[in-house]
């Protein structure tokens, strides 16, 4: 272990990530006979055989997965390592990736990126939009530092580090009959809608059939979206609805076509928005001054009751 080439751990990820060496060899812009040899001899260095051939690719093994842990551990150090010195210079360098749902994206950019960006102007932030499910693994993975995230299911490599009360509604034109009554929505109301929803991977479509299947009804929207512009279309051309959270964070400014109603199910009355990172991952400076932003500045978490915080040690908002 003491000669072990930390070079040849690049290309030993992007295979272990990509499941094959032809994928690897192009993600690396290089040939796959350079990429085959490299995992070879990083074998030979660790005297264990890091994956199985078949049919559709290569397969990780055992040892190829504590590998992989023990990769994602050392990057995160070294990142840390990196932004340490970083804030030795005032913040002036560092990167941040957030893992978000859509939903979320207007909040987050008025409310915490603008005024970051103003603040740390040399830390590079990207933000990747995408299902509750790609957020958790892609905060479990470490390939994002912060995850926001619908009622994401609880695993143990994630902590919630802040969360808050998000109930689902039902989201219609003003001029909709069930606005007019500006009461809440029973259960059967909700499905005598004509409804648009989100894909059964999102946290709002898992939900819905959740209740679907609890009450026994079949779902037949009609229209599935990943969009949340298009879904507000839809309701807006039509005398539909559709399934949504945080409909004031979404709002916008002096716009009252849309409405959105409370409806009475304890399934959607209690699902929660969630603030993520993996489990016991060390955040450089930029990232943790990122995640203690967040739930200061954000309102879904500064709006909303019932928050709940995790006892993680955070590093002190700078105010200069």
């Amino acid at each position: 272990m003491k000669d072990l080439n930390l070079r040849r751990f690049r290309y030993f990820f992007e295979v272990y990530q990509r499941g094959s060496i032809s994928a690897a060899s192009e993600s690396l812009n290089t040939s796959p006979s350079v990429v085959t040899r490299q995992i070879q001899l990083l074998e030979d260095e660790l005297q264990t055989v890091l994956f199985e051939r078949h049919s559709r690719g290569l397969r990780p093994t055992e040892s190829a997965r504590h590998l992989s842990d023990f990769w994602n551990d050392l990057h995160a150090r070294y990142e840390q390592f990196e932004d340490r010195l970083s804030a030795l210079r005032g913040l002036q360098v560092g990167a941040v990736h957030l893992a978000v749902s859509e939903g979320y994206v207007p909040d987050l950019s008025e409310h915490v990126i603008r005024k970051f960006n103003a603040q740390y102007p040399g830390v590079e932030i990207r933000v990747d939009v995408m299902p509750v499910g790609h957020i958790v693994d892609s905060v479990a993975d470490g390939r994002a530092h912060i995850g926001i995230a619908f009622n994401p299911e609880p695993r143990p490599d994630i902590e919630v580090v802040y969360s808050v009360c998000q109930p689902a509604e039902l989201l219609i034109r003003a001029d909709h009959p069930l606005a007019r009554r500006k009461t809440s929505v029973s259960i059967a109301e909700l499905f005598t809608c004509k409804l648009a929803l989100m894909p059964v991977e999102n946290g709002l479509g898992q939900l819905l059939h959740t209740v679907a299947h609890d009450e026994k009804v079949e779902l037949r929207p009609a229209l599935i979206s990943n969009s949340i512009a298009m879904i507000r279309e839809f309701v807006l051309g039509s005398s539909g609805a559709a399934l949504i959270s945080g409909f004031e964070q979404m709002r916008r400014k002096g716009d009252h076509t849309l409405v959105a109603l409370p409806i009475d199910h304890p399934l959607l009355l209690n699902p929660r928005a969630a603030l993520i990172v993996k489990r016991g991952r060390p955040l450089g400076v930029a990232a943790e001054y990122m995640l203690t932003s967040i739930p200061q500045t954000m309102k879904l978490f500064t709006k909303v009751l019932a928050p709940t915080r995790s006892t993680r040690h955070r590093v002190a908002l700078r105010k200069d």
